[in-house]
């Protein structure tokens, strides 16, 4: 793929993107209202090219780990075993356990010796996270309802839920950011 950046079509500047193919019979002017100039978008034509950004996308994505904690979130507005106070519960779990990762972030970075972690480190915990968000969906799918009243599966479930998203938001994404020049963050 390859897009103009805003405000850059006058110059002719262009971002490459990872996966970038040219794609000569599928290129059109496409007009820019907010800087009324006219921009050229190539567009991936191959099944490949269009389907490796949108995987890379969703797995980005599924590292959030918000995906759980929105299951979560609509597991207990919409079954009737739960009161509101269950609500109450699991957000005092996300404050309490989202700020705690935050402080031992800042010690962490604080304390700290030594270089960053290598590309393929990285890597890693990205796939890491990745495969958690998946687990933590499965184990809250089939075992949600274990343990009722006191719903022992959903309490565990939120605290590895909301630990994935503070880890994504306090590593994976700058990681992205850095590595890959933004272009998977700030895709449509």
């Amino acid at each position: 793929l390859r897009c103009a950046l805003p405000g850059s079509c006058a110059s002719g500047a262009a971002m490459e993107l990872p996966g970038d193919q040219e794609a000569s019979s599928t290129s059109s002017t496409v007009s820019n209202p907010q800087f009324s100039s006219n921009c050229e978008e190539s567009v991936v034509a191959s099944f490949g090219g269009g389907l490796t950004v949108y995987v890379a996308f969703l797995c980005v994505g599924v590292g959030c780990g918000w995906f759980p904690v929105d299951a979560l979130i609509n597991l207990i507005l919409n079954e009737p075993a739960f009161g509101p106070e269950w609500f109450g519960t699991i957000m005092l779990i996300i404050g309490v356990i989202g700020i705690c990762q935050s402080a031992a972030f800042f010690v962490y970075r604080v304390v700290r010796r030594g270089g960053p972690l290598s590309v393929r480190a990285e890597q890693w915990r990205v796939l890491a996270v990745c495969l958690m968000t998946t687990a933590v969906l499965f184990v809250l799918s089939a075992f949600w309802s274990v343990g009722s009243p006191r719903f022992p599966v959903l309490v565990v479930g939120t605290v590895i839920s909301v630990l994935l998203v503070g880890c994504t938001y306090l590593s994976i994404f700058p990681f992205v950011a850095a590595h890959y020049g933004g272009w998977l963050l700030g895709a449509p």
